[in-house]
């Protein structure tokens, strides 16, 4: 059994159970003395302090020990860490501009080179899909045979376009003019939502590429908008974080940073996050924005964060991945790499995986940070990673994607 993934699922079985109820299912136990033992070793802090839902360290202890000790040798029983293993490797024209669209086991690239490339993830097999009139810089969205992206540096570069293609036809079904360079595209539905660079945030109808409605900030849009319920969270140039109505645009309610918010927020539970070149991450109530807690890091933070199991991932200028306390904002640990990190972790199971620009992608413990497995590729690395069908890959200011595997991945 995964000691570290069951501890995770414990936390949360404990916050919604109560601790009269928690407690009399530990009672029947006996294996405080072991357990206790392993909590020391690994060092695993408890994640949650409630007033009202105070929880019994004694019964926490023995419901972990019923699972995570052996009743025949009181032996933790761990799953030992898989190294995934380089499968391919493939080099492309040029440099990797932003990270790619996932579908249906194929990833759509956006190149340097006028041209969007579809890889199958399998074995690194690329098709040039189309040249298309201008970079599209921007992570593409793919939906029911239709491609969605952003083309800037055209010859008239005020006029950048916001696209459609047919993947099968492979042909621009329409385009239209939009000021973006940076605000990546989400689709929800039948809608496209993005920023731009004139302060506005649009709601774009995919079928015609008319504008449904648009909102208004008072500087440039840098940051990709998120979805949750009937809410868009979007940063802005201006210092705020926006929650608007999915459907109207109306504004629900703002938030004011110390800084440009250039990444996309997180959104975990009722809470939304967002980093902010003040150097802070804040959470926020998500229906109401109220301020809950804020995490001061050492260097600038452009990379989106991540949450998972209560805790919270991102990454900074000053070489730091930081995994905090979703909940408090506590610091659990930090892991300082050899260069900034401006690109989203992902996580798989009991890992979290981070690149730097240091050239190396690393493989780190969500609970502890210790680092599991690291690789050394041949350039800086500012691109996410994306973990598909069981296949971690990495594209690298090298010009090549790396594809990496390993069993249970």
């Amino acid at each position: 059994m995964n000691f570290k993934r069951l501890y995770l699922s414990i936390i949360e079985l404990a916050d919604r159970l109560g601790s009269l109820l928690f407690a009399s299912c530990c009672l029947v136990t006996s294996y405080g003395h072991s357990a206790l033992c392993a909590l020391s070793a690994y060092c695993v802090p408890l994640t949650l302090v409630r007033t009202r839902r105070a929880m019994c360290l004694t019964a926490y202890c023995l419901l972990l020990a019923t699972y995570c000790v052996q009743s025949s040798s009181g032996v933790l029983a761990q799953e030992p860490f898989q190294a995934p293993a380089l499968v391919w490797k493939v080099k492309l024209k040029g440099p990797i501009l932003s990270p790619p669209a996932v579908h249906e086991g194929m990833l759509y690239i956006p190149m340097s080179n006028q041209k969007l490339y579809r890889m199958d993830v399998r074995n690194g097999r690329y098709e040039d899909i189309s040249k298309v009139n201008g970079v599209a810089s921007l992570t593409p969205q793919v939906y029911a045979g239709r491609m969605f992206f952003m083309l800037d540096g055209q010859p008239n570069k005020d006029r950048r376009m916001l696209a459609a293609f047919d993947l099968k036809k492979k042909k621009t079904l329409w385009q239209k003019p939009l000021l973006n360079t940076w605000s990546t595209p989400l689709l929800h539905e039948t809608t496209l939502y993005t920023g731009a660079e004139d302060g506005y945030v649009y709601a774009i109808d995919i079928e015609t590429g008319d504008t449904r409605w648009r909102f208004q900030t008072k500087r440039r849009i840098r940051s990709s908008p998120v979805i949750s319920d009937s809410l868009l969270f979007i940063g802005s140039d201006d210092n705020h974080l926006y929650a608007l109505h999915v459907e109207t645009g109306r504004l629900v309610w703002s938030f004011e940073t110390g800084g440009s918010i250039l990444a996309a927020p997180a959104v975990a539970d009722d809470a939304v996050y967002t980093v902010s070149f003040d150097q802070n991450l804040y959470c926020l109530d998500q229906h109401t924005g109220k301020l809950r807690w804020t995490f001061k890091a050492n260097g600038s933070l452009y990379a989106a964060p991540v949450v998972s199991s209560y805790r919270i991932f991102l990454g900074s200028n000053d070489r730091n991945l930081y995994c905090l306390d979703a909940r408090t904002g506590r610091l659990f640990w930090r892991y300082e790499t050899g260069g900034i990190i401006r690109a989203t972790p992902v996580l798989h199971e009991d890992v979290v995986y981070m690149v730097s620009s240091d050239r190396h992608v690393y493989a780190a413990d969500i609970v502890t940070g210790r680092v599991l497995w690291q690789y050394e590729t041949e350039g800086s690395i500012t691109v996410s990673p994306v973990i598909v069908d069981h296949t971690l890959l990495v594209g690298s200011e090298d010009r090549h994607i790396y594809a990496f595997r390993k069993s249970g991945m």
